[in-house]
């Protein structure tokens, strides 16, 4: 095997390798409003996953711009206390994709890419109508890792408090995620679908352990 010391590589070099092992990323497109001046922003992350149940939990990281400062989102997220992650498909990436473009702060990412804003339910954060589901979510804590300059990330956890399900994905309190296509994060600029899948039942963990 190869060895590859991370004390002796560059940030870009650690980040391409890190990204290109932890595959396949689930992809959070995070909507947050500035409400004073009711600009919208959106941002797709794909270090992203859930954290527990109880709390209900999910997690992803923010990293900084190239100068070291704040991007937006996190900036929203830190006054507002709130944001909705929304699920990417294969039909919803093209604009969320084009969303992960640094715009300026007065500019509304909605608009930018032609996406639909829908009032949240109990946060004031807009969710994408394009998108299947919906997370909404009160910021529960957050942690900076590194010392603030380009390539730190400040980790945010959210409380869910609020959950859209497309009907024709939802029944009897079961989610069939069959009839739509998910996109995920693989290293480099590429993605994947989830499209193949098998069952595990083995006694060593299964559904009773949840």
């Amino acid at each position: 095997m190869i060895g590859v010391d991370f004390t002796e590589i560059d940030k870009t070099t650690r980040y391409q390798l890190l990204c290109s092992a932890v595959v396949p990323r689930p992809i959070a497109f995070i909507s947050t409003i500035d409400s004073r001046t009711g600009i919208k922003n959106l941002a797709p992350l794909s270090f992203f996953n859930c954290v527990t149940s109880e709390p209900p939990t999910v997690m992803f990281s923010l990293t900084r711009k190239r100068d070291g400062s704040k991007k937006d989102t996190l900036i929203n997220i830190e006054n507002e206390k709130h944001f909705i992650i929304n699920h990417v498909t294969k039909e919803l990436f093209p604009q969320a994709y084009d969303a992960s473009a640094e715009f300026a702060s007065d500019i509304d990412e909605f608009d930018v890419v032609g996406l639909t804003a829908l009032p949240g339910f109990k946060v004031n954060s807009p969710r994408v109508k394009e998108s299947p589901i919906h997370f909404e979510c009160e910021l529960y804590n957050s942690m900076q890792v590194g010392d603030g300059n380009y390539g730190s990330s400040t980790i945010i956890v959210g409380k869910v408090v609020y959950m859209h399900i497309d009907q024709s994905l939802y029944q009897d309190g079961i989610l069939d995620m069959s009839s739509i296509t998910t996109v995920s994060r693989l290293g480099g600029m590429s993605y994947g679908y989830a499209e193949k899948k098998f069952d595990c039942d083995k006694e060593t963990w299964n559904v009773t352990n949840w």
